[in-house]
């Protein structure tokens, strides 16, 4: 069973969105054979909104979604490899490039986003589970 990397944009499909791109992601998720990890940064980045807002029930949602994934660590290595991403791939953001980090050394087979921009970097294993 491989490991698949779920980004951001991907886990805030999976909860908030109920329409058609929300039932992909959640139908995608429980239709495969694979162990499915975030990391900490995803956790962070899906939680602000809920935080901003008062919504004790969408971080509780989230907090639910969390529960039923792995979460791979963000060690110092990992942030260097960021680094080096981002002085390849100039157009990469900062938490784009640690998420794709932790996919590299958390040895995921891929990582899945909703962002459209990117699933454009050029790796192989990025896959933009929408774009279909």
């Amino acid at each position: 069973m491989g490991l698949i990397y779920l980004d951001s944009v991907f886990c805030i499909y999976s909860v908030e969105d109920l329409g058609p791109k929300g039932e992909k992601a959640r139908n995608v998720v429980r239709s495969q054979d694979f162990e499915f990890v975030i990391s900490p940064l995803v956790q962070m980045e899906c939680l602000v909104i809920p935080y901003r807002l008062g919504r004790f029930d969408l971080e509780q949602q989230y907090k639910r979604w969390f529960s039923t994934l792995k979460v791979l660590s963000i060690s110092p290595e990992v942030y260097d490899q960021a680094a080096r991403l981002r002085a390849v791939h100039p157009s990469l953001r900062t938490a784009d490039a640690l998420h794709l980090a932790t996919t590299q050394f958390g040895e995921c087979s891929q990582m899945w986003t909703g962002d459209a921009g990117f699933a454009k970097v050029g790796t192989p294993f990025v896959v933009n589970v929408f774009a279909s």
